[in-house]
């Protein structure tokens, strides 16, 4: 650079007019500018005001309409059948699995699906007492009486003796009973006081 003095010149000039330009500091010929890091924030543009898509749940929209769970049944009947296939195609795969972990699996997807069914079958047997009783309670109006809306207490002694008969129609009453029983002991004496 000694040799060159008017190469310094011209740096340092281009270096204090670049300085000037964007108001950066300068602190030598040689070193970097400082500038800031900050830029200036861009103004919003005008966009022609697009309506918001509005989103539509149709479980929960009113114009869907309400739902009726006797329709749904009636419907979607054919579900029943396609789920009973598949229990006794996974019967089949159960009886013919070698694998421990496997059968074990299957095992409890065939519980699970048995449970299902007989959740089912419970509040399908709910619904026809519900049914029955509107249909009691309607002809009570007719006839001029007054509406008698049934407790939760009187249903639920409903529910029990349509189970019953159910439980007597497939020869499991007897079964059902003795675990019934087993469970009450049970219960009472975990509270009982022990004797010691």
């Amino acid at each position: 650079m000694a040799q060159f003095p008017h190469t310094q010149k011209i740096l340092l000039s281009y270096c204090l007019l670049s300085a000037d330009i964007f108001g950066a500091a300068l602190t030598g010929p040689v070193r970097p500018l400082e500038m800031s890091s900050k830029r200036p924030v861009r103004k919003p543009q005008n966009v022609m005001n697009a309506p918001k898509r509005v989103s539509r749940d149709p479980r929960f929209d009113d114009l869907s309409g309400s739902f009726d769970e006797e329709t749904f049944e009636e419907d979607y009947s054919f579900v029943k059948d396609i789920q009973e296939k598949e229990r006794q195609s996974v019967e089949m795969a159960m009886k013919n699995c070698e694998d421990e972990e496997e059968a074990e699996r299957l095992k409890k997807l065939l519980y699970r699906m048995k449970q299902q069914d007989i959740a089912r079958k419970k509040k399908e047997s709910k619904r026809k007492i519900e049914n029955k009783l509107k249909m009691q309670e309607m002809e009570q109006v007719k006839q001029g009486k007054k509406p008698y809306f049934i407790k939760k207490s009187d249903r639920k002694i409903l529910e029990l003796a349509e189970q019953y008969k159910d439980l007597k129609k497939s020869g499991k009453l007897e079964k059902y009973l003795t675990k019934k029983r087993k469970k009450n002991i049970a219960k009472d004496r975990a509270h009982m006081p022990s004797v010691s």
